[in-house]
C-alpha cells in the first residue's frame, strides 16, 4: 500500500480479455472512492491512469490517457505515477510517456490495495477480466526513465537508495524531497541557501558559506552499518575548509564528505568516537582538488572490509580502516559539519544530486548526459516539435537543435542550407521569408519550426538545449537567436554550438551569456589550448576523432571542460564513449541509449 497524499507510482503488465466494459487493474480504496486507479476505459477506449478528488460519492475524476486506443488481448505494461512536488499525474505506456495532468487535491486512502477492482460510491466496481503479471509499488514519482526500466522488468536506480536530492525544486522552496514520497525531507535555512540555479543535472542548491545549508529532522543512514554518500559539487573557492554532507551525533560526526584546505585535497572521513576529542580517519583523493568545477564524490563504509574509501568522478581512491563505527543519530547536513559540539566548515558552492545509500559499493551507472540528435529522428522527422518532444518524452537529458536564418533574420530549425530535403519546398533558406518556411510542411508530417517553438517546448521542463548556429553568421544573428534564449529564462539550460570559429567568438562575445561549445571533426593537437583561446564550456568532437587519443576527455576535463562527443549510433560505441568518461553522448537513438544506460545502472 503507498500514501496517496505523498509522491507515488505504480505499475502493472496487464491483457485485456475483452473491452466489452471497464477493466479496473490497481486501485487503493477509501471510505467512498479510491485514492487512485489505473484502468481500461471502454468509453474512451483508452488505458486511463485517474485519481478521485474527494473521498465522496460526488467526487471528480480527474484523469491522464493514453495517445492512442487500447488493445486486448496484447501485453501492455502501464505505470501509473503522481509528483507531489509537480501536483500532477503522469500515465506511460510500455515506459513512453503518454499524459501529464495537474492534481490538486490529494488525500490519504487507506482501505487497501486492490487488484482487478475499483471502490468507487461505497461500492466494489469495474472488475478485471484479463492477466496481471509484475505488480509494483514505488513511493516516488516516476520519471520517462524510471517508467522504462519497469517496464524493463528492473528497479530504478534512484528507487534503490534510501535517499536521493535531485534538488531540482524551484528557487524559493522552503524543502528539499529525498526523492521517496514517504521519506526524507531536507528543509532550507539561512538566507544563503538558494534553490534554482544551474546545477549538474537540471538545477541546484547553492550555499553561501556562512548561514546557509539545509537539515533532514532525523539520521537517514545507520552509520554502523554499511552505507555510501554521494553528490556532484562545485566549489566558489578553496580558501577554507568546505563541508557537502555530513550526519551529525551529539558532539562530532558520524561522516563528512569535504574539501579540505590544509591538504587541498577532496576527503570522505569518520570520526572514531561522538566525543571533542575523537580521532579522524581520512581517505583522500590523489589528485587535487579544483574550484568552480563539477566533480562528483562518493564516500563508501564497508562494514565487513572495515574501511572507508572516497570514489572521485567513479575513480577509487586510497581506502583507509576503520573500525570503530559508531551511530550518529541526529540529522543529516548538507554543508556543514558538527565538529566539537559546534556548526563549522559552511560550503560555499554549488550541490547536485545527493544519493545516500545502504549498500557498501558505488552505483556503476554511466555518468554521460544523454543527448538526443536532433530530437529523436527515428521516432519522428528531425528537427521538427514531434521529434524533439518525442526526445523529451523518452528521457534525454539533453536535445540537440539547429538554427538557420531566413532571408528577413530569423531564426528557425532546420540543419540544411536548404528547405529541398526535409519539406515540400525548394531553396535556400537564408533566400525565403520566415511566413514562407513557416508555410512549408515537413516530409513525414509537421512543420518548420521557429526557435521560439522549441524555446516554449522547454519551459518548464529540466530538459537542456544545445543549440547549433549552422554555417557563418553575423554577430547580430547570433546576438538575435540568443537574446531570445536569454528573453525565454532558458540561459542557464542553453548551450550554444557551432563549427564556425567566427560563431564562436560572436557568441562569447555576446552580452546574452550562455555556455559556449566548439564542434570539430577531429582533435586539436591541443584541445585544451583551444577550449581556453576560444573560453568554451564544451568541447565537442566527432567518435572517430576522439577515438585516436581518448585521453583528452580527461585533460580537457581537468581543466574545467565538458567533452561531448557526436553522432554515436552503435552500442559498442556506447560503450566505448561512457569508459573514456564523456559528459555527453549525442546520439540519433536516444530512447535506446536511455533504455542501454538504464541495464547498467546496477550496484556491485
Amino acid at each position: 500500500m503507498v500514501d496517496t497524499t505523498k509522491s507515488f507510482s505504480i505499475s502493472a503488465w496487464v491483457k485485456l480479455d475483452n473491452k466489452d466494459r471497464n477493466h479496473t487493474f490497481l486501485s487503493q480504496a477509501g471510505e467512498h472512492a479510491s485514492g487512485f486507479q489505473l484502468y481500461y476505459s471502454k468509453d474512451l477506449d483508452r488505458w486511463v491512469f485517474n485519481r478521485h478528488a474527494t473521498d465522496t460519492d460526488n467526487t471528480t475524476i480527474v484523469r491522464t490517457l493514453s495517445k492512442d486506443s487500447a488493445q486486448a488481448d496484447v501485453w501492455t505494461h502501464l505505470t501509473g505515477s503522481y509528483d507531489a512536488e509537480k501536483q500532477a499525474l503522469s500515465l506511460f505506456v510500455n515506459g513512453q510517456l503518454q499524459q501529464t495532468t495537474a492534481f490538486t487535491t490529494p488525500w490519504r486512502a487507506n482501505g487497501g490495495f486492490q487488484i482487478g477492482r475499483v471502490h468507487y460510491r461505497g461500492g466494489w466496481q469495474e472488475n478485471m477480466a484479463g492477466v496481471v503479471d509484475d505488480v509494483r509499488l514505488v513511493q516516488s514519482a516516476a520519471t520517462p526513465a524510471d517508467a522504462q526500466a519497469l517496464a524493463n522488468g528492473q528497479l530504478p536506480a534512484q528507487l534503490q537508495e534510501l535517499a536521493t536530492f535531485t534538488l531540482d525544486e524551484k528557487s524559493g522552496s522552503a524543502r528539499v524531497s529525498g526523492g521517496k514520497g514517504a521519506g526524507s525531507v531536507a528543509t532550507l535555512a539561512g538566507d544563503g541557501a538558494q534553490l534554482g540555479v544551474e546545477g549538474k543535472f537540471g538545477t541546484a542548491l547553492h550555499l553561501n558559506g556562512t548561514s546557509g545549508y539545509a537539515a533532514t529532522a532525523g539520521p537517514v543512514v545507520d552509520t554502523t552499518k554499511s552505507f555510501s554518500v554521494s553528490a556532484w559539487v562545485k566549489l566558489d573557492n578553496k580558501d577554507r575548509n568546505h563541508t557537502f554532507l555530513s550526519q551529525a551525533g551529539d558532539r562530532a560526526s558520524g561522516f563528512q564528505l569535504y574539501y579540505s584546505k590544509d591538504l587541498d585535497k577532496w576527503v570522505f572521513n569518520r570520526h572514531a568516537s561522538d566525543t571533542d576529542t575523537t580521532a579522524i580517519i581520512r581517505s583522500t583523493s590523489v589528485d587535487a582538488a579544483q574550484a568552480g568545477v563539477w566533480t562528483e564524490l562518493t564516500g563508501v563504509y564497508d562494514d565487513t572490509a572495515k574501511t572507508i574509501q572516497l570514489f572521485v568522478n567513479g575513480k577509487a581512491q586510497t581506502p583507509a580502516a576503520f573500525t570503530t563505527p559508531w551511530q550518529a543519530r541526529s540529522a543529516l547536513q548538507i554543508g556543514r559539519l558538527l565538529y566539537k559540539g559546534a556548526w563549522q566548515e559552511h560550503f560555499a558552492g554549488t550541490i547536485d544530486n545527493i544519493k545516500i545509500s545502504d549498500r557498501s559499493s558505488p552505483a556503476t551507472c554511466p555518468r554521460s548526459y544523454v543527448v538526443g540528435h536532433r530530437g529523436a529522428p527515428k521516432l519522428a522527422p528531425e528537427n521538427t516539435i514531434a521529434s524533439l518532444q518525442a526526445a523529451i518524452d523518452r528521457g534525454a537529458d539533453w536535445i540537440e537543435t539547429d538554427v538557420q536564418f531566413t532571408k528577413d533574420g530569423q531564426p528557425v530549425i532546420m540543419h540544411d542550407a536548404t528547405v529541398d530535403r526535409m519539406t515540400n519546398g525548394k531553396g535556400r533558406i537564408d533566400q525565403l521569408s520566415a511566413e514562407e518556411i513557416s508555410k512549408l510542411t515537413v516530409n513525414g508530417g509537421g512543420h518548420v519550426p521557429a526557435l521560439e517553438e522549441v524555446l516554449t517546448l522547454l519551459k518548464g521542463r529540466s530538459t537542456r538545449l544545445l543549440l547549433e548556429i549552422k554555417g557563418t553568421q553575423t554577430p547580430a544573428s547570433v546576438d538575435h537567436a540568443l537574446r531570445l534564449v536569454s528573453e525565454a529564462g532558458l540561459t542557464q539550460r542553453t548551450m550554444a554550438q557551432s563549427f564556425d570559429e567566427d560563431v564562436v567568438r560572436y557568441a562569447a562575445a555576446s552580452r546574452y551569456k550562455t555556455k559556449i561549445a566548439l564542434l570539430r571533426d577531429n582533435l586539436d593537437a591541443d584541445p585544451v589550448a583551444t577550449a581556453r583561446k576560444f573560453s568554451l564550456s564544451a568541447y565537442a568532437v566527432n567518435f572517430k576523432g576522439l577515438s585516436v587519443s581518448p585521453a583528452a576527455v580527461e585533460q580537457l576535463q581537468s581543466a574545467g571542460i565538458e567533452v561531448f562527443v557526436w553522432t554515436v549510433d552503435r552500442d559498442s560505441d556506447w560503450q566505448a564513449a561512457t569508459t573514456w568518461g564523456v559528459d555527453g553522448i549525442i546520439t540519433n537513438r536516444a530512447d535506446e541509449l536511455i533504455q542501454w544506460r538504464n541495464t547498467l545502472c546496477t550496484t556491485e
